[in-house]
Protein backbone atom coordinates (compact mmCIF):
# COMPACT_ATOMS: atom_id res chain seq x y z
CA UNK A 1 0.00 0.00 0.00
CA UNK A 2 2.91 2.61 0.78
CA UNK A 3 4.26 1.76 -2.19
CA UNK A 4 1.40 2.31 -4.73
CA UNK A 5 0.33 5.35 -3.06
CA UNK A 6 3.63 7.08 -2.06
CA UNK A 7 2.37 6.69 1.69
CA UNK A 8 4.29 8.82 4.52
CA UNK A 9 5.39 7.26 7.69
CA UNK A 10 2.52 9.14 9.45
CA UNK A 11 -0.26 7.70 6.77
CA UNK A 12 1.02 4.65 7.00
CA UNK A 13 0.90 4.37 10.89
CA UNK A 14 -2.57 5.57 10.29
CA UNK A 15 -3.82 3.41 8.51
CA UNK A 16 -2.93 0.89 11.66
CA UNK A 17 -5.29 2.92 13.84
CA UNK A 18 -8.19 2.45 11.53
CA UNK A 19 -7.77 -1.01 11.79
CA UNK A 20 -7.63 -0.42 16.10
CA UNK A 21 -10.87 2.32 15.68
CA UNK A 22 -12.99 -0.88 13.97
CA UNK A 23 -11.85 -3.72 16.60
CA UNK A 24 -12.68 -0.39 19.58
CA UNK A 25 -16.20 -0.76 18.03
CA UNK A 26 -16.84 -3.84 17.21
CA UNK A 27 -15.70 -5.67 20.08
CA UNK A 28 -18.65 -4.54 22.99
CA UNK A 29 -20.86 -4.04 19.98
CA UNK A 30 -20.17 -8.12 19.00
CA UNK A 31 -19.39 -9.26 22.48
CA UNK A 32 -23.13 -7.84 23.41
CA UNK A 33 -24.55 -9.41 20.46
CA UNK A 34 -22.95 -12.46 21.32
CA UNK A 35 -24.45 -12.49 24.89
CA UNK A 36 -27.78 -11.35 23.59
CA UNK A 37 -28.40 -13.69 20.50
CA UNK A 38 -25.74 -16.80 20.70
CA UNK A 39 -22.02 -17.47 20.71
CA UNK A 40 -23.07 -19.37 16.94
CA UNK A 41 -25.18 -16.52 15.36
CA UNK A 42 -22.55 -13.69 16.52
CA UNK A 43 -19.69 -15.97 14.85
CA UNK A 44 -21.50 -16.31 11.71
CA UNK A 45 -22.51 -12.63 11.24
CA UNK A 46 -18.40 -11.43 11.91
CA UNK A 47 -17.40 -14.14 9.26
CA UNK A 48 -19.58 -13.20 6.32
CA UNK A 49 -18.83 -9.68 7.39
CA UNK A 50 -15.12 -10.48 7.25
CA UNK A 51 -15.37 -12.05 3.62
CA UNK A 52 -17.58 -9.01 2.26
CA UNK A 53 -15.20 -5.97 3.69
CA UNK A 54 -11.88 -7.77 2.76
CA UNK A 55 -13.00 -8.35 -0.23
CA UNK A 56 -14.31 -4.78 -0.91
CA UNK A 57 -11.20 -3.41 0.38
CA UNK A 58 -9.08 -5.25 -1.97
CA UNK A 59 -10.14 -2.86 -4.79
CA UNK A 60 -10.67 0.08 -2.85
CA UNK A 61 -9.44 3.03 -5.55
CA UNK A 62 -8.20 5.89 -3.10
CA UNK A 63 -6.63 5.31 0.47
CA UNK A 64 -9.87 7.37 1.81
CA UNK A 65 -11.78 4.49 1.20
CA UNK A 66 -9.01 1.83 2.66
CA UNK A 67 -8.55 3.89 5.72
CA UNK A 68 -12.37 3.24 5.96
CA UNK A 69 -12.44 -0.23 4.91
CA UNK A 70 -8.98 -0.80 7.40
CA UNK A 71 -11.46 0.42 10.12
CA UNK A 72 -14.60 -2.10 8.94
CA UNK A 73 -12.27 -5.19 8.79
CA UNK A 74 -11.65 -4.20 12.10
CA UNK A 75 -14.51 -4.18 13.40
CA UNK A 76 -15.86 -7.16 12.04
CA UNK A 77 -12.97 -8.80 12.88
CA UNK A 78 -14.00 -8.14 16.54
CA UNK A 79 -16.75 -10.16 16.34
CA UNK A 80 -13.95 -13.29 16.20
CA UNK A 81 -13.07 -12.82 19.60
CA UNK A 82 -16.09 -14.76 21.19
CA UNK A 83 -14.90 -17.95 19.52
CA UNK A 84 -12.81 -18.87 22.75
CA UNK A 85 -15.73 -18.55 24.98
CA UNK A 86 -17.98 -20.40 22.33
CA UNK A 87 -15.03 -23.19 22.82
CA UNK A 88 -14.23 -23.05 26.70
CA UNK A 89 -18.28 -23.16 27.26
CA UNK A 90 -18.10 -27.52 26.06
CA UNK A 91 -15.22 -27.88 27.69
CA UNK A 92 -15.15 -29.21 31.45
CA UNK A 93 -13.19 -27.55 34.23
CA UNK A 94 -10.17 -29.89 34.55
CA UNK A 95 -9.24 -30.03 31.00
CA UNK A 96 -10.53 -26.10 30.38
CA UNK A 97 -7.47 -24.27 31.08
CA UNK A 98 -5.63 -26.69 28.53
CA UNK A 99 -7.85 -26.67 25.75
CA UNK A 100 -7.98 -22.71 25.74
CA UNK A 101 -4.01 -22.31 25.28
CA UNK A 102 -4.26 -25.08 23.05
CA UNK A 103 -6.54 -23.37 21.03
CA UNK A 104 -4.00 -21.12 20.04
CA UNK A 105 -2.26 -23.05 18.19
CA UNK A 106 -4.73 -22.39 15.18
CA UNK A 107 -4.37 -18.77 16.00
CA UNK A 108 -0.77 -19.73 15.74
CA UNK A 109 -1.10 -21.63 12.61
CA UNK A 110 -2.90 -18.75 11.07
CA UNK A 111 -0.28 -16.41 11.59
CA UNK A 112 2.23 -18.58 10.09
CA UNK A 113 0.53 -19.49 7.01
CA UNK A 114 -0.27 -15.62 6.65
CA UNK A 115 3.07 -14.88 6.42
CA UNK A 116 3.45 -17.81 4.01
CA UNK A 117 0.98 -16.68 1.96
CA UNK A 118 2.66 -12.94 1.68
CA UNK A 119 5.82 -14.75 0.47
CA UNK A 120 3.99 -16.71 -2.15
CA UNK A 121 1.12 -14.07 -3.35
CA UNK A 122 3.10 -10.56 -2.59
CA UNK A 123 5.66 -10.52 -5.41
CA UNK A 124 3.33 -11.47 -8.08
CA UNK A 125 -0.46 -10.41 -7.18
CA UNK A 126 0.76 -7.27 -4.47
CA UNK A 127 -1.19 -6.33 -1.44
CA UNK A 128 -4.88 -6.85 -3.32
CA UNK A 129 -4.53 -10.59 -4.23
CA UNK A 130 -3.64 -11.33 -0.92
CA UNK A 131 -6.67 -10.11 0.74
CA UNK A 132 -8.84 -11.86 -1.30
CA UNK A 133 -6.85 -15.53 -0.84
CA UNK A 134 -6.60 -15.09 2.84
CA UNK A 135 -10.18 -14.99 2.69
CA UNK A 136 -10.01 -18.83 2.54
CA UNK A 137 -9.71 -19.63 6.38
CA UNK A 138 -13.26 -17.67 6.36
CA UNK A 139 -14.95 -19.92 3.87
CA UNK A 140 -13.76 -22.97 5.63
CA UNK A 141 -15.64 -21.87 8.80
CA UNK A 142 -18.53 -20.83 7.08
CA UNK A 143 -18.70 -24.36 5.94
CA UNK A 144 -18.29 -25.68 9.28
CA UNK A 145 -20.93 -24.28 11.29
CA UNK A 146 -23.88 -26.12 10.53
CA UNK A 147 -22.09 -28.88 12.09
CA UNK A 148 -21.72 -27.76 15.64
CA UNK A 149 -24.45 -26.93 18.44
CA UNK A 150 -24.50 -23.53 19.81
CA UNK A 151 -23.48 -22.82 23.68
CA UNK A 152 -25.38 -24.75 26.33
CA UNK A 153 -23.99 -22.31 28.37
CA UNK A 154 -25.48 -19.50 26.53
CA UNK A 155 -29.13 -21.45 26.11
CA UNK A 156 -29.94 -21.59 29.94
CA UNK A 157 -28.59 -18.16 30.73
CA UNK A 158 -31.08 -17.40 27.78
CA UNK A 159 -34.08 -19.41 29.32
CA UNK A 160 -34.06 -21.79 27.17
CA UNK A 161 -32.80 -25.60 29.04
CA UNK A 162 -34.25 -27.80 27.12
CA UNK A 163 -32.53 -26.62 23.59
CA UNK A 164 -29.80 -26.85 25.62
CA UNK A 165 -29.98 -30.54 26.75
CA UNK A 166 -30.46 -30.83 22.78
CA UNK A 167 -27.15 -28.75 22.10
CA UNK A 168 -25.26 -30.73 24.98
CA UNK A 169 -26.65 -34.34 23.27
CA UNK A 170 -25.50 -32.92 19.98
CA UNK A 171 -21.83 -32.62 21.04
CA UNK A 172 -21.63 -35.43 22.58
CA UNK A 173 -22.82 -37.42 18.97
CA UNK A 174 -19.61 -35.38 17.25
CA UNK A 175 -17.77 -36.71 19.61
CA UNK A 176 -18.75 -40.36 20.06
CA UNK A 177 -19.75 -39.98 24.17
CA UNK A 178 -22.89 -40.19 25.71
CA UNK A 179 -23.88 -37.61 28.69
CA UNK A 180 -24.08 -38.85 32.16
CA UNK A 181 -27.19 -39.88 33.64
CA UNK A 182 -28.38 -37.27 35.62
CA UNK A 183 -30.71 -33.89 35.40
CA UNK A 184 -29.78 -30.70 33.88
CA UNK A 185 -30.64 -28.10 36.36
CA UNK A 186 -31.02 -24.85 36.04
CA UNK A 187 -30.11 -21.52 38.30
CA UNK A 188 -32.12 -21.74 41.26
CA UNK A 189 -34.93 -18.72 42.06
CA UNK A 190 -35.71 -18.14 38.32
CA UNK A 191 -38.32 -19.20 36.00
CA UNK A 192 -36.09 -19.26 33.05
CA UNK A 193 -38.44 -20.59 31.06
CA UNK A 194 -40.65 -17.94 31.38
CA UNK A 195 -38.37 -15.57 30.10
CA UNK A 196 -39.47 -12.88 27.92
CA UNK A 197 -37.75 -13.62 24.21
CA UNK A 198 -38.54 -9.77 23.00
CA UNK A 199 -34.97 -8.27 22.06
CA UNK A 200 -36.05 -4.95 23.42
CA UNK A 201 -36.33 -6.89 26.83
CA UNK A 202 -33.34 -8.68 26.10
CA UNK A 203 -30.97 -6.04 25.67
CA UNK A 204 -32.30 -4.18 28.89
CA UNK A 205 -31.51 -7.38 30.58
CA UNK A 206 -28.30 -7.32 29.12
CA UNK A 207 -27.56 -3.69 30.12
CA UNK A 208 -28.37 -4.30 33.46
CA UNK A 209 -26.16 -7.65 33.53
CA UNK A 210 -23.89 -6.18 31.94
CA UNK A 211 -24.11 -3.14 34.69
CA UNK A 212 -22.54 -6.04 37.43
CA UNK A 213 -18.74 -5.53 36.03
CA UNK A 214 -18.52 -2.55 38.13
CA UNK A 215 -20.13 -3.66 40.95
CA UNK A 216 -18.68 -4.03 44.01
CA UNK A 217 -17.70 -7.82 43.94
CA UNK A 218 -16.46 -7.59 40.21
CA UNK A 219 -14.98 -4.01 39.92
CA UNK A 220 -11.64 -5.25 41.12
CA UNK A 221 -11.21 -8.31 39.08
CA UNK A 222 -12.60 -5.88 36.49
CA UNK A 223 -10.58 -3.41 36.64
CA UNK A 224 -7.15 -5.43 36.90
CA UNK A 225 -8.38 -7.56 33.92
CA UNK A 226 -9.11 -4.52 31.41
CA UNK A 227 -5.45 -3.03 32.46
CA UNK A 228 -3.88 -6.80 31.92
CA UNK A 229 -5.74 -7.01 28.34
CA UNK A 230 -4.55 -3.50 27.32
CA UNK A 231 -0.61 -4.61 28.62
CA UNK A 232 -0.62 -7.71 26.59
CA UNK A 233 -1.89 -6.62 23.44
CA UNK A 234 -0.42 -3.68 23.15
CA UNK A 235 3.23 -5.51 23.73
CA UNK A 236 2.10 -7.68 21.20
CA UNK A 237 0.43 -4.85 18.15
CA UNK A 238 3.96 -3.19 18.63
CA UNK A 239 6.21 -6.21 17.98
CA UNK A 240 4.24 -7.31 14.82
CA UNK A 241 4.36 -3.80 13.77
CA UNK A 242 8.17 -3.37 14.77
CA UNK A 243 9.28 -6.80 12.65
CA UNK A 244 7.65 -5.41 9.59
CA UNK A 245 9.30 -2.41 10.04
CA UNK A 246 12.38 -3.17 11.08
CA UNK A 247 12.99 -5.60 7.55
CA UNK A 248 11.34 -3.02 4.95
CA UNK A 249 13.42 0.29 6.51
CA UNK A 250 16.53 -1.81 6.26
CA UNK A 251 15.59 -2.54 2.43
CA UNK A 252 14.67 -1.03 -0.21
CA UNK A 253 11.07 -2.30 -0.72
CA UNK A 254 9.67 0.04 -3.62
CA UNK A 255 10.23 -0.49 -7.21
CA UNK A 256 8.31 1.92 -9.20
CA UNK A 257 5.59 1.96 -6.60
CA UNK A 258 5.93 -2.27 -6.58
CA UNK A 259 6.55 -3.82 -3.09
CA UNK A 260 10.24 -5.96 -3.21
CA UNK A 261 11.48 -8.14 -0.57
CA UNK A 262 14.18 -9.87 -0.51
CA UNK A 263 13.73 -13.89 0.17
CA UNK A 264 16.42 -13.04 3.40
CA UNK A 265 13.67 -10.46 4.55
CA UNK A 266 10.73 -12.94 4.28
CA UNK A 267 12.54 -15.91 5.78
CA UNK A 268 13.11 -13.48 8.84
CA UNK A 269 9.66 -12.15 8.86
CA UNK A 270 8.49 -15.77 8.66
CA UNK A 271 10.82 -17.02 11.75
CA UNK A 272 9.50 -13.98 14.28
CA UNK A 273 5.86 -14.90 13.03
CA UNK A 274 6.36 -18.69 13.84
CA UNK A 275 7.19 -17.58 17.64
CA UNK A 276 3.39 -17.40 17.66
CA UNK A 277 3.24 -21.15 17.05
CA UNK A 278 6.29 -21.90 19.08
CA UNK A 279 4.77 -19.88 22.15
CA UNK A 280 1.85 -21.87 22.66
CA UNK A 281 3.67 -24.88 23.66
CA UNK A 282 4.78 -23.18 27.46
CA UNK A 283 1.66 -22.15 28.90
CA UNK A 284 0.31 -25.36 28.17
CA UNK A 285 2.69 -26.90 30.43
CA UNK A 286 2.12 -24.67 33.27
CA UNK A 287 -1.37 -23.61 32.89
CA UNK A 288 -2.58 -26.09 35.48
CA UNK A 289 0.76 -26.76 37.26
CA UNK A 290 0.96 -22.99 38.82
CA UNK A 291 -2.27 -21.19 37.81
CA UNK A 292 -3.49 -18.71 35.41
CA UNK A 293 -2.11 -15.98 37.45
CA UNK A 294 1.36 -17.02 37.90
CA UNK A 295 1.26 -18.05 34.45
CA UNK A 296 0.88 -14.30 33.37
CA UNK A 297 3.58 -13.37 35.60
CA UNK A 298 5.96 -15.22 34.42
CA UNK A 299 5.21 -15.26 30.75
CA UNK A 300 5.39 -11.38 30.78
CA UNK A 301 8.79 -11.59 32.92
CA UNK A 302 9.75 -13.19 30.13
CA UNK A 303 8.82 -10.98 27.74
CA UNK A 304 10.74 -7.80 29.30
CA UNK A 305 13.63 -10.22 29.71
CA UNK A 306 13.99 -11.28 26.04
CA UNK A 307 14.16 -7.56 24.86
CA UNK A 308 16.95 -6.45 27.42
CA UNK A 309 19.61 -7.40 24.97
CA UNK A 310 17.81 -5.29 22.13
CA UNK A 311 17.49 -2.59 24.99
CA UNK A 312 21.04 -2.50 26.42
CA UNK A 313 23.02 -3.41 23.15
CA UNK A 314 20.72 -1.26 20.31
CA UNK A 315 21.29 -1.46 16.89
CA UNK A 316 24.91 -3.20 17.75
CA UNK A 317 22.76 -6.89 17.90
CA UNK A 318 20.39 -8.39 15.28
CA UNK A 319 17.15 -8.27 16.93
CA UNK A 320 15.19 -10.88 15.57
CA UNK A 321 15.75 -13.18 18.02
CA UNK A 322 14.83 -11.40 20.58
CA UNK A 323 11.65 -9.88 18.95
CA UNK A 324 10.78 -14.14 18.45
CA UNK A 325 10.96 -14.76 21.90
CA UNK A 326 9.27 -11.81 23.32
CA UNK A 327 6.39 -12.43 20.48
CA UNK A 328 6.14 -16.08 21.16
CA UNK A 329 5.95 -15.28 25.10
CA UNK A 330 3.58 -12.13 24.53
CA UNK A 331 1.47 -14.63 22.47
CA UNK A 332 1.56 -16.94 25.36
CA UNK A 333 0.80 -14.10 27.58
CA UNK A 334 -2.24 -13.16 25.71
CA UNK A 335 -3.42 -16.68 25.44
CA UNK A 336 -3.54 -17.43 29.11
CA UNK A 337 -5.43 -14.23 29.93
CA UNK A 338 -8.03 -14.88 26.96
CA UNK A 339 -8.84 -18.35 28.95
CA UNK A 340 -8.69 -16.98 32.27
CA UNK A 341 -11.10 -13.55 31.37
CA UNK A 342 -14.12 -16.01 30.39
CA UNK A 343 -13.14 -17.97 33.28
CA UNK A 344 -13.80 -15.26 36.13
CA UNK A 345 -17.17 -13.68 35.04
CA UNK A 346 -20.51 -14.86 34.68
CA UNK A 347 -22.36 -16.79 31.34
CA UNK A 348 -24.42 -13.88 31.39
CA UNK A 349 -21.32 -10.96 30.85
CA UNK A 350 -19.12 -13.49 29.73
CA UNK A 351 -18.86 -12.77 25.81
CA UNK A 352 -19.17 -8.92 26.21
CA UNK A 353 -16.61 -8.66 29.26
CA UNK A 354 -13.82 -10.24 27.06
CA UNK A 355 -15.46 -7.75 24.35
CA UNK A 356 -15.04 -4.77 26.70
CA UNK A 357 -11.28 -6.07 27.31
CA UNK A 358 -10.73 -6.56 23.45
CA UNK A 359 -12.49 -2.74 23.07
CA UNK A 360 -9.97 -1.19 26.08
CA UNK A 361 -6.97 -3.22 24.19
CA UNK A 362 -7.93 -1.92 20.83
CA UNK A 363 -8.38 2.00 22.21
CA UNK A 364 -4.88 1.22 23.70
CA UNK A 365 -3.52 -0.41 20.57
CA UNK A 366 -4.16 2.76 18.57
CA UNK A 367 -0.41 4.34 19.26
CA UNK A 368 1.09 1.23 18.60
CA UNK A 369 1.99 2.04 14.96
CA UNK A 370 3.62 5.19 16.34
CA UNK A 371 5.70 3.22 18.74
CA UNK A 372 6.60 0.76 15.97
CA UNK A 373 6.76 3.10 13.29
CA UNK A 374 7.05 6.83 14.07
CA UNK A 375 9.69 5.88 17.30
CA UNK A 376 11.59 3.41 15.45
CA UNK A 377 12.25 5.77 12.39
CA UNK A 378 12.91 8.66 15.07
CA UNK A 379 14.88 6.96 17.54
CA UNK A 380 15.71 3.94 16.57
CA UNK A 381 14.96 0.80 18.12
CA UNK A 382 16.07 1.50 21.89
CA UNK A 383 13.00 3.26 22.43
CA UNK A 384 10.22 1.11 20.89
CA UNK A 385 11.60 -1.84 23.12
CA UNK A 386 11.99 0.83 26.07
CA UNK A 387 8.22 1.17 25.94
CA UNK A 388 7.74 -2.31 25.33
CA UNK A 389 9.81 -3.52 28.49
CA UNK A 390 7.29 -0.72 30.81
CA UNK A 391 4.20 -1.87 29.47
CA UNK A 392 5.10 -5.31 30.49
CA UNK A 393 6.87 -4.66 33.83
CA UNK A 394 3.67 -2.33 34.52
CA UNK A 395 1.13 -5.34 33.58
CA UNK A 396 3.10 -7.73 35.84
CA UNK A 397 2.40 -5.18 38.91
CA UNK A 398 -1.52 -5.77 38.51
CA UNK A 399 -0.68 -9.11 37.95
CA UNK A 400 0.15 -9.92 41.42
CA UNK A 401 -2.92 -7.71 42.70
CA UNK A 402 -5.70 -10.30 40.68
CA UNK A 403 -7.83 -11.38 43.57
CA UNK A 404 -8.38 -14.89 41.81
CA UNK A 405 -6.88 -17.73 40.18
CA UNK A 406 -10.01 -19.79 38.13
CA UNK A 407 -7.55 -22.76 37.81
CA UNK A 408 -9.71 -26.24 38.14
CA UNK A 409 -12.63 -23.97 39.14
CA UNK A 410 -15.81 -24.25 37.15
CA UNK A 411 -17.18 -21.74 34.97
CA UNK A 412 -19.85 -19.28 36.91
CA UNK A 413 -23.58 -19.51 35.59
CA UNK A 414 -26.35 -16.39 35.65
CA UNK A 415 -25.11 -13.26 37.12
CA UNK A 416 -25.49 -13.41 40.96
CA UNK A 417 -26.25 -16.98 40.89
CA UNK A 418 -24.64 -19.74 41.63
CA UNK A 419 -24.85 -22.81 38.55
CA UNK A 420 -26.04 -26.29 39.38
CA UNK A 421 -25.08 -28.80 36.75
CA UNK A 422 -26.00 -32.23 35.74
CA UNK A 423 -25.83 -34.32 38.76
CA UNK A 424 -23.31 -37.20 38.40
CA UNK A 425 -20.14 -38.38 39.81
CA UNK A 426 -16.73 -36.46 38.88
CA UNK A 427 -15.19 -39.02 36.49
CA UNK A 428 -18.47 -39.26 34.12
CA UNK A 429 -19.07 -35.78 34.25
CA UNK A 430 -15.64 -35.11 32.89
CA UNK A 431 -16.35 -37.62 30.50
CA UNK A 432 -19.24 -35.17 28.36
CA UNK A 433 -18.39 -32.09 25.88
CA UNK A 434 -19.33 -29.66 27.92
CA UNK A 435 -18.59 -28.20 31.31
CA UNK A 436 -21.08 -29.65 34.09
CA UNK A 437 -21.46 -26.11 35.56
CA UNK A 438 -24.27 -24.90 33.31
Amino acid sequence: VRCEWGLTDQQESLLTVWVFVGLLIGALLWGALADILGRKVSLMAATVGGILTSTVAAVTPTIGWLQFMFGMMGFTFAGQFSGLTYLLEFVPAAHRGRWGVAAGLFWSTGILGNAATAWLVLPWHGWRGLMVVTNLPYIVVLVLFPFVPESAHYLVAAGRPHQALKSLQWAARLNGANLPEGQLLVPKGDDLDDQPRNSLVKIRKFLADTSRLVSKPLLLTTVLVMILYVCANVVYNIILLLTTQIHTKHTSTCVDRVFSLSAEDFEEVLIVSSADFTGTFLPILIIDFIGRKWSMFTLSGGVAASLLPVLIAGAAVDPTWSLFAARGLTSAWNNVLTVYSPEVFPTEIRVASTGMGKMFAAFGSMPAGFVAQGMFDAYGIRASVAVLIALTCFGMVWEVCLPLDTTGKPLQGVVGQKGEGLEDDKEEEEDVEGDASV
